[in-house]
């Protein structure tokens, strides 16, 4: 475990770690969380700042509670879960064209935009919970879990 002391406006800390290594980083600092090619569980949680994940396979646990979460998968692990919870700010999320998700997506004041194909699912008890969407993207597979109280939601495929 590391903890940062430093003042919130210090210059910015930089770690570097094996790239299999479970990681968590929390960040209280105003500052954003930035994590490249990781092949493990990572967990991030930020305050007030972005969280900026690039060149994973996951799973991933990440909450923000006033900033926007940034992920580009460089593929979708099947061992775990993913989950992304997000107060205010907006979840942007880049995965491979062939990954394989349930999906589960709950916005409260947003909109959820994708240009995959998704198969809807409607289980009986989300046909009265209007700002959720439940789908399979290719057959389904490992759980994607995206809420945002205050944001939009993006599911893209990779440019």
């Amino acid at each position: 475990m590391v903890t940062c002391l430093l003042y919130e406006y210090a210059a910015d800390l930089v770690i570097y770690l094996p790239m299999d290594m479970d990681i968590f980083v929390e960040n209280l600092n105003r500052k954003d969380i930035i994590v490249e090619g990781f092949t493990s569980e990572v967990v991030a949680r930020n305050d007030r700042g972005d969280i900026i994940l690039t060149n994973l396979t996951g799973p991933i646990v990440a909450e923000n509670d006033a900033g926007n979460v940034n992920i580009r998968f460089s593929e979708l692990s099947q061992s775990s879960p993913t989950s992304i919870v997000v107060v205010s700010g907006d979840i942007d999320i880049s995965m491979p064209r062939d990954a394989q998700a349930n999906i589960t997506s709950k916005v409260n004041r947003g909109e959820f935009y994708t240009d995959f194909d998704i198969n809807p699912i409607f289980e009986k008890n989300d046909r009265s919970d209007a700002r959720k969407f439940v789908g399979k993207l290719n057959d389904g597979g490992v759980g994607l879990f995206l809420h945002n109280l205050k944001g939009d939601i993006y599911l893209r495929k990779p440019q």
